[in-house]
């Protein structure tokens, strides 16, 4: 293979790459790594920034390791920059390239708000300036490095807001989903949550942006600009593996679950989740009810369609898919798999009616 000459130990660009099985409960899939040498700038200097390679993922092992090789590839040869250049990149990384992975990027552009992840290094000493001044901090960091969460699931991509910091203990006080108070995490452990690299499309790489006063000009503006958002993003994915043709898919798939190796772990890494990461379960759609009854105050049109009714009908539905892909994976049943398969069929069906409703009536 042509790229094997680009790897050695001592001379090639890339120094060695290395394959990692995926974590406990995730379907099959190959990962690999491909790490540069030290790399140094025109200037002789070292170049900044963590990146120190590629990653590469797919269910075909030869070319999770292309991948790896060739996102590599493509990183060293941006990296090689002279200071001047260097001096004026970015220190933070637009938000655009996270827009369609995180919510928060998509609710502040709903209330016409501009926000960029910061990401790079650990950046405590700015983090800390920005509490001391009265800002909390959303910050993404993989829940399995919390004590409070007492799981060892790798989650990397779980959003928090630090609200301020005890020096005598060295902790930062954590305001987490489904925890009552305000969590004392130690700053080690914050740090480590946040550095853990995630599975793409997923990003952590110490993303975390202070949050100021939000000045909307108009809540029934905004409620209308979500609501199209997620329309669009819905109705006309720009791929296939996302929106109501995700749910298709998962409707072809389901019943084909038992051929995949240590197929068991995929449905129940399917019900942990829909369910446990669902924001309260049913994959978010009860979320997405209680904004719709409450953007209803402000639209009166989404009453006279139903849409919080019809909204938590759905929920319920992701709801009983999960617990019956729960339950076939306890008792091995493959043959619950195809009524599951209709059960997301049926979803995509119902959850394509209202969104094209609202849309009508918006």
């Amino acid at each position: 293979m042509g790229t094997d000459l680009l790897i050695d130990e001592e001379y090639g660009i890339i120094q060695r790459v290395d394959e990692s099985p995926p974590p406990s409960g995730f379907p099959p899939f190959y990962r690999f790594r491909a790490r540069w040498q030290t790399l140094m700038n025109s200037n002789g200097e070292p170049l900044m920034g963590k990146v120190s390679g590629g990653g590469g993922y797919s269910v075909d092992r030869a070319r999770a390791r292309l991948s790896a090789i060739g996102e590599a590839i493509e990183r060293y040869c941006s990296a090689i920059l002279s200071q001047h250049h260097l001096s004026k990149c970015p220190k933070i990384i637009d938000s655009s390239l996270f827009s369609d992975t995180y919510l928060e990027p998509q609710f502040f552009a709903s209330v016409n708000v501009k926000f960029r992840w910061r990401t790079g290094e650990f950046q405590w000493t700015e983090m800390r300036r920005a509490l001391t001044h009265g800002f909390p901090l959303l910050a993404l960091a993989n829940i399995a490095h919390f004590e409070h969460a007492n799981t060892a699931v790798d989650f990397a991509t779980h959003t928090v807001l630090l609200v301020g910091f005890d020096e005598t203990s060295n902790t930062v006080l954590v305001a987490d989903t489904h925890y009552p108070g305000l969590q004392h995490v130690k700053l080690s452990s914050l740090a480590r949550a946040m550095d853990t690299e995630a599975f793409p499309p997923l990003f952590s790489g110490n993303a975390w942006k202070e949050v100021g006063r939000v000045s909307m000009l108009s809540i029934e503006v905004a409620i209308r600009t979500a609501l199209k958002t997620n329309i669009n993003r819905m109705l006309r994915p720009y791929m296939e593996q996302m929106g109501l043709s995700a749910i298709r898919k998962l409707a072809l798939s389901l019943p084909t679950w038992d051929q995949f190796p240590r197929c068991w772990n995929v449905p129940l890494c399917f019900y942990d989740f829909s369910e446990k990461r669902g924001s309260g379960g049913g994959a978010f759609r009860y979320l997405y009810a209680q904004f719709l009854n409450e953007a209803s105050r402000y639209l009166p049109c989404l009453q006279d369609i139903e849409a919080t009714t019809r909204y938590t009908k759905i929920a319920d539905m992701w709801r009983d898919m999960a617990r019956l892909v729960y339950g076939a994976a306890r008792h091995q049943d493959t043959l619950s798999f195809v009524k599951e398969a209709s059960i997301a069929d049926r979803i995509a069906d119902l959850e394509g009616g209202v969104l094209r409703d609202i849309e009508k009536v918006i």
